[in-house]
Formats: structure tokens, sequence, C-alpha cells
């Protein structure tokens, strides 16, 4: 059979005829199905503009949707008009009806209708009827301010029809603005399309002086604000004046302050503004100059030469109150003080008006925020012979003006502090004037972005133009108005403080703002929030929002992290809603600091792995340490598990079985902590399985040649008390050991030695776990009395006479007792075999190595701790299991063991604690 390859040209023909026959049936499908998408996904934006101005209508009853243009589309409803040439809403038969025309993705196609019966269309002529009116926006505000004599020009509108065709130059505006007259005035902007379709749009400009300036008059002048808005204040403190030096004037006076801030301020709301005066040069060789307006001191005379001294600056303030410028409440009621300088005298210059403090200058003292001369007043310069003092400046408070007695040294006095109403470090008063610790004044009144400047640096001239080093001269006072407008409101929705327990979820409930001008401003809110509910404190929410004239707004909910409520430490710890983390529990109106760390899956501590394993952090004496194991736990033999540090107690809960074959141990592990009722278990009748806030009694001393005296023995879960310090000859006593708490057993006093005819006291060991007693020894010319101080946290120090006659020392060597007390330790688990060790032993005290047992007396030892052993199902015990008292080392007279603390094991049936017998 003949074979052949390819095809021939007939073929081919036939099968290209047929390809171009399926692309010409394919192509305008698949062209219909892309087309049909883009109208499909452009009806849904559609859609989505609609159903977007119904749900803002629906939280804001004064929205109009029928002002809804491209240009504010984002402000009004929070949508991006990127893509739309055209965005029109009408109102029809009481439902929206809206008219789109898309551009870029969507160029060439209009959508038209109400949510119900949208349709997309390239024919514009398919969405228009002749009674759709055009559009007009402002550009600029609805709200916008004018100045006082300077021309005003506006910014305009812009205007189009429903087919989109520009109708801008065919508005027409109504009404006029006077420039030279402060007031409101409104503008009218009107538009009609071919149709004689009419739209509208009103704006209003608030006519207002850009800047009020004041001078030094010797009186107060008034600001009254025509418009709310913020304003932003300056002040100038004034300067001191000039001393003489033989019969010439000399030094200048201290240049005053700065301050400067933006404060909001509502309409016809009035200030009153006191300008200091500057302080006057010394007018004759023995005559001090007279103070300035506003609390500038006079300077001092010379009484025998030609050196007076010039007079103090005054302070420039602004006030609430007025009345003459040293009225009590008229001083109190001051919301922004610029302090004043103070005068020279012939050795020096006078000091600057200060910020929050003036600097200290020759002899006298800066004024602070608490402190001066007087409340905005300065201290008047001292009368003396050739070296009278100058005059101090006025401020928030006054500087001082201290002479030092004699006629040597320079004698000028200090400016005067400086405040403003809500300045981070001001110190405001109440309407008492008593101090609050805080920065706001009693008015509420707050200035934002403020400054001070203290006289010394630089600051801006009053003519604005420059800056300057200080101010020289009178003061001078500035108001300038900033913009217009409230800032908008926000509500927070819900309680306003709110507490929820520690480890709870928190969830914030949100809140909503509005604007007169911007309307419904809820979707701008920026949140910021610190609540950390795992951490017990105080948080704040803090929400803000800012409007179309730029006012912002900022408020904030309190949230308090209380303690976790529950009946028992163990209940609270087998709640499955604890993290790793510190935590504070309240159970029976106890609150105990936990550190909780939890451990997934069985556990095997192996010696291969580490001959001993430390847990939890290495904070001493802080919280009690929960390690919870959610598996079974094994120690194998030779390892030991016991806490990296000090610890109020260890909590070891597994809800398995714990095998153990080395050794739990808290073990010298005793916290420095003061003692409270440690509230293990609640019983089904209320009552408490629970470690004593106090343990056993320490050892009381006794006098005379005797060994120490042991510590009680804690019962009902208690530690025990620490031993006391033995004693060396008859006139001589060793330390008290102390009550043992719930998180230590009792530290050892501190061992005495000394010879019959001089009697000397050890010392007691430390309450609440904390160090042990020293000891106190005494060298004659032939022997050294030498004895060890008793155990604790730390063991207390030795006394080791080694050299001199007849000298008595206390703790001057190193301790040779052991450091430590027994500690709290509770363990939990639903099986419990025990092989090896449980234990929480107390620490010893020693005899001082090296030295003459014959004369030599230990100090006494720590008390055991309080060990705790619950189960579930089963027991077994083959192990050793003790919180015994450190025992001291022998000498010729040895401290007091430590008193055996408690060990407590039993099950729990149902909800109740069975002990074992």
């Amino acid at each position: 059979m003949n074979k052949r390859n390819g095809f021939t040209l007939i073929e081919l023909l036939s099968v290209i005829v047929v390809l171009v026959i399926i692309l010409a049936i394919a192509i305008p499908t698949i062209s219909n199905l892309v087309n049909n998408s883009r109208i499909s996904a452009f009806r849904s934006n559609a859609k989505m503009v609609l159903r977007a101005v119904k749900y803002r209508k629906l939280k804001d009853e004064n929205f109009d949707p029928l002002l809804v243009t491209k240009e504010n589309m984002n402000e009004q409803l929070g949508l991006d008009s990127s893509n739309y040439n055209l965005v029109k809403i009408e109102l029809k038969d009481d439902d929206y009806m809206l008219v789109l025309n898309g551009i870029n993705e969507w160029n060439g196609l209009f959508a038209c209708g109400t949510i119900r019966n949208i349709k997309v269309t390239e024919d514009l002529d398919e969405c228009v009827t002749d009674d759709m009116g055009p559009t007009i926006s402002l550009v600029g505000g609805k709200r916008v301010a004018a100045f006082l004599g300077e021309p005003y020009e506006d910014a305009g509108v812009s205007a189009f029809d429903v087919k989109g065709v520009d109708l801008s130059d065919k508005v027409q505006i109504t009404g006029e603005v006077d420039e030279n007259v402060e007031g409101v005035y409104t503008l009218t902007y009107t538009v009609k399309d071919n149709n004689n379709n009419e739209a509208t749009v009103i704006r209003e400009v608030q006519v207002v002086k850009r800047t009020s300036e004041y001078s030094h008059t010797g009186d107060y002048q008034t600001f009254k604000s025509t418009a709310t808005g913020k304003y932003k204040i300056e002040l100038w403190g004034a300067s001191g004046g000039k001393g003489r030096k033989n019969g010439s004037l000399v030094n200048p006076g201290g240049a005053g302050a700065y301050t400067t801030g933006i404060i909001k301020l509502d309409k016809d709301e009035v200030l009153y503004i006191y300008v200091g005066g500057a302080g006057f040069d010394s007018p004759s060789n023995k005559i001090g100059g007279d103070g300035g307006f506003n609390g500038g001191a006079k300077g001092g005379n010379d009484k025998d030469d030609d050196e007076g001294s010039g007079g103090g600056g005054g302070a420039t303030d602004v006030r609430l109150v007025d009345g003459p410028w040293n009225d009590v409440n008229s001083l109190r009621s001051r919301i922004m003080v610029a302090a004043g300088g103070a005068g020279s005298t012939y050795g020096s210059v006078g000091g600057a008006g200060g910020t929050l403090s003036s600097d200290p200058i020759s002899y006298s003292a800066g004024a602070t925020q608490t402190t001066g001369y007087a409340f905005g007043i300065g201290q008047p310069g001292t009368n003396h012979g050739y070296t009278p003092s100058s005059g101090a400046g006025g401020g928030y408070y006054g500087g001082y003006s201290k002479h030092n007695g004699t006629s040597a040294g320079s004698q000028s006095a200090t400016g005067g502090s400086s405040f403003i109403s809500g300045y981070t470090g001001c110190d405001a008063i109440d309407e008492t004037g008593e101090h609050t610790g805080q920065s706001i004044h009693y008015s509420t009144k707050v200035f934002e972005s403020s400054t001070t400047i203290d006289g010394k640096f630089s600051m801006p001239s009053i003519d604005g133009n420059s800056t300057m080093i200080g101010n020289f001269g009178a003061g001078f006072a500035r108001i300038t108005f900033v913009r217009l407008g409230d800032e908008p409101a926000i509500d927070i929705i819900g309680e306003k403080v709110i507490s929820i327990k520690q480890g709870d979820v928190y969830k914030d409930q949100g809140a909503t703002a509005f604007d007169a001008e911007d309307g419904d401003l809820t979707d701008k809110i920026i949140v910021t929030s610190n609540v950390n509910p795992h951490i017990i404190g105080e948080y704040n929410v803090v929400y803000s929002v800012i409007d179309s004239d730029s006012n912002v707004t900022t408020v904030s909910r309190k949230v308090f992290v209380n303690p976790t409520v529950t009946d028992s430490i163990l209940g609270a710890i087998a709640s499955d809603g604890f993290l790793d983390g510190n935590y504070d529990i309240l159970i029976n109106q106890e609150t105990y600091n936990i550190e909780l760390i939890n451990i997934n899956g069985d556990t095997i501590y192996k010696q291969e792995d580490g001959s001993t394993v430390y847990l939890g952090d290495d904070v001493s004496d802080e919280r009690i340490l929960v390690v919870k194991y959610n598996g079974d736990l094994t120690i194998e033999s030779g390892v030991l598990v016991t806490p990296t540090t000090r610890k109020k107690g260890m909590i070891i809960y597994v809800s398995g079985t714990l095998t153990n074959n080395g050794t739990i141990s808290m073990t010298a592990r005793g916290a420095i902590a003061e003692g409270q009722n440690v509230y293990l278990w609640n019983n089904s009748d209320d009552t408490y399985e629970y470690i004593p806030a106090i343990g056993g009694a320490g050892g009381l001393a006794v006098k005379g040649q005797v060994n120490g005296i042991n510590g009680e023995g804690g019962l009902n879960r208690a530690t025990g008390g620490g031993g006391s310090g033995a004693s060396m000859r008859s006139a001589t006593k060793g330390g008290n050991g102390a009550a043992g708490t719930s998180y230590s057993g009792g530290t050892g006093g501190g061992g005495a030695s000394s010879a019959a005819d001089s009697p000397v006291t050890g010392k007691d060991g430390s309450i609440n776990g904390g160090p042990g007693g020293n000891a106190v020894g005494r060298r004659t010319s032939s022997t050294m009395y030498v004895s060890s101080g008793g155990s604790g946290n730390p063991g207390g120090r030795d006394a080791r006479p080694t050299a001199g006659a007849n000298k008595t020392v206390t703790a001057n060597a190193p301790s040779s007792a052991d450091d430590g007390t027994g500690g709290l330790l509770v363990i939990y688990s639903k099986n419990i075999y025990n092989n090896g060790v449980i234990e929480s032993r107390g620490s010893s005290s020693h005899f001082p190595v090296g030295y003459n047992t014959g004369v030599a007396a230990s100090g006494g030892s720590s008390g055991g701790g309080s060990v705790n052993i619950f189960y579930i199902n089963n027991y077994e015990n083959s192990g050793t299991i003790t919180a015994a008292g450190g025992v001291s080392g022998p000498c010729a007279v040895k401290g007091g063991n430590g008193g055996d603390g408690s060990v407590t094991i039993g099950y729990i049936s149902g909800k109740d604690f069975i002990p074992l017998d």
C-alpha cells in the first residue's frame, strides 16, 4: 500500500475555510460575553452607590442625597469616584434615582434608575429626561473665612448638566461680602440648563479680623471673638530695668519670656489681656526703679552710695476674669502667662523670665509652677548701703529677690515663671487657688501646639518678621485667627468607663461622629487602643476624627482590666482561659500575683537533658509560679525541678499523671514578701483549704550562755518559724528568730558572743522572709569571741573580730549561714506516684569555720516551708516528702533550729478536700 505524508492543497484550503467560519461565529460570541460581564459589573457598582446613599441617610437624617456629586462622592459616601464622569441623584416617586456615567474601565457606559430597576446603556438619552436638573458643587468649603480689610476672593463652583456639559460659566452669584465689616455673609450660586432646570448651592462667608495686637497700656484690654473657631495667642513678657554702678546705668535687666498656643473660642467669647510693663531703670543714684505693670517689683534703694537697682518687668497674661491686675480671682483665672524679667544691679544682669521655672541667680532662687515670691507677683528689692538687690519679675509665680546681708557680691533678682493651660509640666490651680498637679486650668480651657521660651533664648520677634534673643522693653500680645468651626462631635457607644476581668476578650463597641457641616463622619474615625486584657491595669481607647475644616476631635474610653474573680487558686488554674503570662486573680478579697506557664503534651525530664530543671522567669519575690502540664509529667531519677529564683510559691499542676523519681523542691526558695491567706481550694461548705498568712512563731532568744531557741512548727498548712541565735557568756543574748509567712519560713536570729563584762545582743531575723539576723562579736586582749549570722534571704553576716583589743564588731564578715528559707509548694495531679523527694526545707546556720569553737555562737536556722499535695484518683508514696526546718551547726552554743513546716496530703472528692490520715 502506498503511504502519503501531509495534506494536499485542496485539503488545506478546506481546513482554513472551516476555521474562518468557526472564528466568525465565535468572536462575536466571545465579545458579547466580555461586554455582558462589563455591563453586569457596572450595574453592580451603580447599585452599590444607591445602597451607600440609603445607608448614609439611615445614619444621618439630615443628609441630602441630591447634593452628592462626582466631586464630593468620596467625602459623602466613602466611595471612589475616579471611574465616573457624572454622578447625579434625583428623587423620583419617593425613591432615589441614579444617573452614572463611567470612564476608564467603564468608558461609554451609563447607568440609570432606582435600585430596583437599574439599567445600563451606551446611550445617555435612554437615561435622561427633560426634567433632570444640573448639578452644582462648591469649590472649597460651605463655610469659609475672609479677613477684615482684605479683598475676598471666592473659590468658585463647578456645574454640569445631566449629560455632562460644563455649565460653570453660566453660574449666577447673588449676595456680596463686605470685607470692611465683620459678620456672616451668604452667597447663593444658581445655574440653569437648556431645559430651564435649576440647581442652587449656598456658601457662608465669615469676615473676621485676622490679627488683634495689644501693647502695654497700664490696664487690661479685651478681645471678643466674632466667630467660633481656633485662635493663636502669642505673649511676650516685659524686661527688667537697669541698675546703677558708680552712678551710671549699666547692666541690662532680664529679658521677658515668650508663650504661644492655639485655643478654641466660641463666638462672642471675651478674653482679658494684661500686657506687662517694662521695669523702670533706677531714676537716680540712690533710688531703685519702679516695677513694671502686672507683677514687676520695685528695685532696692542704695542708702549710702550710688548703686540704685532696676525694677522687675511685668508678666503678660490672658485671663477669663477682669479686675485690677493683682485681684486674686482675676489672677487665678489666667490661662496663659509669659513671665517678666528681673531688674539688674551694679554687679550683674537681671534674671530672665522663665518657662516652667526661672533660673536662680546670685542669692535668689528661681520661680517654679508652685513656688515663688507670690502668685503673680515678684519680690521687691532689698534696700541696702552700696549693694541693694533688684526687683524680681512678674509671672505665674513672681521671682525672688534675696539679699545676702553684706556689701559684697551681685544681688540680682530672678524672673518669674510662665504658664500655659494644657502644657506638659505646668501645674494648674483650682478655683480656690489650690494646686491640682494637672496642667489644665480649672476652666478646662486648653491650648494645643503650645510652647514657651525662656528670655535667654531665641524667640519670634514682635513684628513677626524675624527672631530675637528675649524680649527687651514692654510686653506685647497678639491674637491671630486660625480657622473657623466647631470640632466634630464624637459619641462613644456604650459606657465611657468599662471594667473587664483579666483574661477576658475585649471587644470595643466603637463610637459615632457627626459634624454640623460634613454630616456623619463615623467612617472617618481613627481608633487607637493599648488595651491588654492579660495584664491588670488602666488602659485607653482613643477615638479621633478630623473634619473638612481640619478641626480635630479626640475622646477616649477608659478600660480597666481587673483581677480575675474565682473561688480558689486551683479552680482558676483549671480554667482553659489562661495563656502564658502574668495574671492577678481575686479570691475572697485577696489578690494573688500569678506567673503562668503552660506545657502541652506529655513531659519527661531526663538526667541526660540536665540534672536541674529551672522553672519560671528570673524575677524574684513578686509572683506565685504556676506550671500547668497539660498531659503527664515524669521526672526521672537524678533530676531536680525547682524555680529559677525565689518565688511566692510554686504550683505544679498536672492534668494527667505525675511520676516523680527525682526531686521537686522549694527548699531555699521562700520569697521576701508579706504574707497573706492563700486560698488553694474552696470546699462545698464554702470553707477553704488555705495557707495562713502567718506561720510558726520565731524562737525568742534567752540571755546567758545558752543555745538558741528553736522556731515553732507550722500547723494547718503553715510554714515554720526561724530559730533564735545562740549567746556566749551570761550577759549576752542572741537575736530573735522571725515568724514564718505564707510564702516563706521564718528567718534565723544572729548569734552573739562576748566576754562576761561586755554584754552584746545579736540582731533579730527579718520579718517577711528577709535577711537573717546579723551576728555580734567581741575581741578582748587575748580572745576572739566570734559568732555567725542567722539563715535568711540572704543569710545574716558573721562577726569575726580579728584585730585590736576590747573591740565589739557587728556583721563585719561574710555569712556562714546558708541562704534561703522554705517556700510554698503545691502539687495537684489526677494521679501521683512519688518514688523520689518532694521538699521545702529551711536552711541551716553554721559555726564560723577556722575559729575557736569554745567561745563561738552560731545563728538560728530558717523555718521549713509548706508542702500541699492534692490528687484525684490514685496516690502512692515510697519516697520522701518533707518541710523540715534548717538545723544549726555545732558550736560551743548553737543557734536554734528552724521550725518544721507543714505537709498536707489529700484527695478531691466531688468538691471537697479529704485529708489523708
